[in-house]
């Protein structure tokens, strides 16, 4: 699956982190400049595609990458480090608001129980302040229904 918003946003800083590392503490002294080592247009396909699990999965336009076979791997161990990250973070956001339904739910149920509870002690209030015979007859309608 391709890499979307937040999850795209985080790839891409986290490729831009590891290609400017990479630049500074390899190749620093190489006659090419910081996009020699990897083109935005590679740094692009690395970023939005999800799908690639290992260096034979890679295609166009990142297939023609200069430094594929010596940085493939590695440049895909980040994303897959990225991709569990958004994992685990859209799993605790998706517990979190689980439990707050649940609490809402409980909530809900504690307040229905509460109410039927308080309906439930002002109708025997009420047949206590009604006449003995009254309270009879109250009593044998409440139980043919």
């Amino acid at each position: 699956a391709a890499r979307q918003k937040e999850h795209l946003a985080e790839a891409r800083k986290a490729l831009k982190r590891w290609h400017l590392d990479t630049w500074f503490n390899r190749y620093s002294t190489a006659p090419y400049g910081v996009k020699g080592v990897m083109p935005n247009t590679v740094l692009t396909a690395f970023a939005s595609n999800g799908r690639w699990h290992s260096v034979e999965d890679i295609d166009s336009p990142a297939v023609n990458w200069v430094w594929l076979e010596r940085h493939g791997g590695e440049v895909l161990k980040l994303m897959w480090d990225i991709d569990e990250k958004v994992r685990r973070w859209r799993e605790h956001k998706h517990q979190a608001k689980m439990d707050a339904k649940k609490a809402e739910t409980a909530r809900w149920n504690a307040e229905k129980k509460r109410a039927k509870k308080d309906e439930q002690e002002w109708a025997r209030e009420e047949r206590k302040c009604q006449p003995p015979k009254l309270r009879a007859l109250c009593a044998c309608k409440a139980r043919v229904e």
